[in-house]
């Protein structure tokens, strides 16, 4: 091999080294878009290439938080915090998305310490970290504004994580994803039922008590039952026969049950009305 064959070999070495600490480098100041694993996502940065291992082949984790709620409300802001976690190593970072059940974006981000907010080609509004150092702790703190009317529906989040080693280049990295899904709460806004069964429930959302009015066109029997999201019979709260008229049950303890979103089941001969009940 000649002395200039061995020193252009060594210049394209060099070449390709600093393209690839280029790239690690340019995705720890902010990451590509469209790399969450959500719907319509080509892939995430496991996937793509950019980090070494299939996503969530470590023992570490990606978990969203959004803190006092299980559900949201039109026009409200929320906190949310992203945890990446994996023992060993030390520098972190982030990407979020929130899709309605179309997969487009739902609601505004705003961005915190170590984030920024951008829009994809999509469309689609994303969230994500910004300029990761070594042993930045792997928590990301940030809002979300929920759109200003109902239209929308639940939505999820979709986030994916990067744990890395800091060694700066991808060997040893590690990218886990998660997803959490929020349901809309609507309030004092009646679903289309017939006119014979009509229900009412307040306040709702609720912490401990809850009151149920609804009225009957004619004597039945009458069944009220408190159901899980997965179906699973939770309490049967009233039981028997009752006159027409407008009936009350009033200061039905829920206090006792986890935070989150319930079935209100009433039958009432052959008529059935499910409302959502929300408990925070």
């Amino acid at each position: 091999m000649t002395k200039k064959s061995t020193a252009l070999g060594i210049a394209l070495l060099f070449i390709l080294l600093t393209i690839c600490n280029t790239e690690v480098y340019t995705n720890s100041s902010k990451p590509p878009l469209s790399r969450t694993g959500a719907p319509g996502e080509s892939s995430t940065c496991a996937a793509s290439g950019c980090h070494g291992g299939a996503a969530n082949s470590g023992d570490g984790a990606v978990t969203i938080e959004v803190k006092e709620a299980t559900f949201y409300q039109p026009g409200e802001t929320y906190d949310i915090t992203v945890t990446v976690e994996d023992e060993g190593k030390s520098r972190f970072g982030f990407e979020m998305v929130a899709l309605s059940d179309n997969e487009t974006s739902v609601g505004s981000f705003t961005a915190g310490d170590g984030s920024e907010v951008n829009e994809g080609n999509t469309g689609r509004e994303y969230i994500h970290h910004r300029n990761a150092q070594n042993n930045n702790g792997g928590v990301f703190n940030m809002q979300w504004t929920a759109p200003d009317n109902f239209d929308e529906g639940d939505l999820t989040f979709y986030v994916a994580a990067l744990a890395g080693n800091g060694n700066n280049n991808k060997s040893g990295d590690l990218v886990y994803t998660s997803s959490l899904v929020l349901p809309v709460v609507v309030v004092g806004i009646e679903d289309e039922v017939k006119p014979s069964l009509q229900i009412n429930t307040y306040p709702n959302p609720t912490s401990d008590l809850l009151n149920v009015q609804y009225s009957l066109i004619e004597a039945t029997s009458v069944q009220l039952s408190l159901y899980n999201t997965n179906g699973q019979l939770i309490e049967v709260l009233y039981q028997g026969t009752q006159a027409a008229g407008e009936h009350q049950l009033q200061s039905i303890m829920l206090d006792q049950y986890p935070k989150g979103m319930y079935l209100l089941e009433l039958v009432s001969g052959e008529e059935v009305r499910t409302e959502k009940v929300f408990i925070f």
